[in-house]
């Protein structure tokens, strides 16, 4: 399965060693196991892109929140209601299996507590 050779420089010996598998399984064996690896990679590349969205989503609703709670009484009442509304349709497409809507909505969010971030930072100078 594995050939290895490595060589001292300074002496110039020379040792090799050859690995072979021990399990019993046949060339075609390990070959369908390579192939299986291969084409799931993919599939697990996908899934990995998935929980890196949620992820995302999930820390902007918790930001979103918190500075919601922060701000209180000092946000507008269609700033807060945009907000409140974008943080609903993030949390109903958590669940999902689909990327592309998870991040859709994890923008609209951004973009309606934009101006809230604003505030919150202005607050603070």
């Amino acid at each position: 399965i594995l050939h290895v050779t490595a060589k001292d420089k300074a002496t110039g010996k020379e040792q090799k060693i050859q690995i072979t598998a021990s399990s019993g399984l046949s060339d075609e064996e390990v070959q369908r196991m390579v192939s299986d690896a291969e084409s799931h990679a993919e599939e697990d590349k996908k899934f990995h892109e998935l929980v890196a969205a949620r992820n995302q989503a999930d820390n902007m609703l918790h930001a979103t929140k918190k500075s919601m709670e922060e701000l209180g009484d000092k946000l507008e009442g269609g700033e807060r209601a945009s907000i409140e509304a974008a943080i609903n349709d993030l949390e109903g497409v958590m669940d999902s299996d689909d990327k592309d809507k998870i991040e859709a909505k994890t923008k609209a969010l951004t973009e309606a507590s934009a101006k809230m971030a604003e505030k919150l930072y202005a607050d603070q100078g």
